[in-house]
């Protein structure tokens, strides 16, 4: 059954090519019961036994608990490692010059983990592709085919499952934005993009929200 697999995959916990891609299945599985309750089951499962809702109740909190630590939880931290990265260079430096070009969408694509209300599952993966080109102990190939699908879909999930949201690091939300304005400030950008962020510049984090980034 589907939620057998689903169990299976969470009672077995590994970071390898086979969890992936048993992973990715399940993902096909649990898609193909979202779009039955969004569209209705074909008309063949509609005679008193279609129970789509059922099986997307017990598979979704054993896929998410795969998800979380398959893609969620290394995308987090590859996110944060990212923007470190970007706080602890040195200022006015070539190199902060350099990792403040993409900074602005990995502190957009962190904050949407934390808010389902504002989550983009295309934008994310696309984000997610140069932040985690590879991943430790699965095959180079297999993750760059199979984990865009499953980053877009974990967040396309979040709005109906905010549980499964992050809890960003305020301390390091706030000095990557700051040190993001300041690249801003030195470049005199008119990045239409950078001009909300502007305009915050003296809100604290319990103010950032992603309208100051759109």
């Amino acid at each position: 059954s589907v939620a057998g697999k689903a169990r299976d995959l969470v009672a077995h916990p590994s970071v390898s090519d086979y969890q992936l891609t048993a992973l990715h299945a399940l993902r096909n599985e649990a898609g193909r019961l979202v779009q039955d309750g969004q569209k209705g089951a074909p008309w063949y499962r509609r005679f008193g036994l279609d129970h789509h809702q059922q099986l997307l109740d017990a598979v979704l909190p054993w896929y998410g608990v795969a998800n979380h630590r398959l893609i969620r939880d290394p995308a987090n931290a590859a996110l944060q490692q990212a923007l470190s990265a970007l706080v602890n260079s040195a200022p006015n430096s070539d190199q902060r010059a350099q990792l403040a070009k993409p900074g602005y969408d990995q502190l957009k694509a962190w904050l949407m983990m934390a808010r389902p209300d504002k989550a983009d599952g295309a934008f994310f993966a696309q984000t997610m592709k140069t932040v985690q080109p590879t991943r430790m102990g699965i095959s180079t190939g297999l993750w760059q085919s199979l984990a865009p699908d499953l980053w877009a879909f974990y967040l396309s999930l979040l709005p109906e499952r905010p549980e499964w949201k992050i809890i960003p690091d305020a301390q390091r939300v706030s000095q990557s934005r700051q040190v993001l304005l300041q690249q801003l400030g030195r470049r005199n950008a008119e990045s239409t993009l950078y001009e909300n962020m502007l305009k915050s510049v003296r809100r604290n984090f319990a103010d950032v929200s992603l309208e100051d980034m759109t």
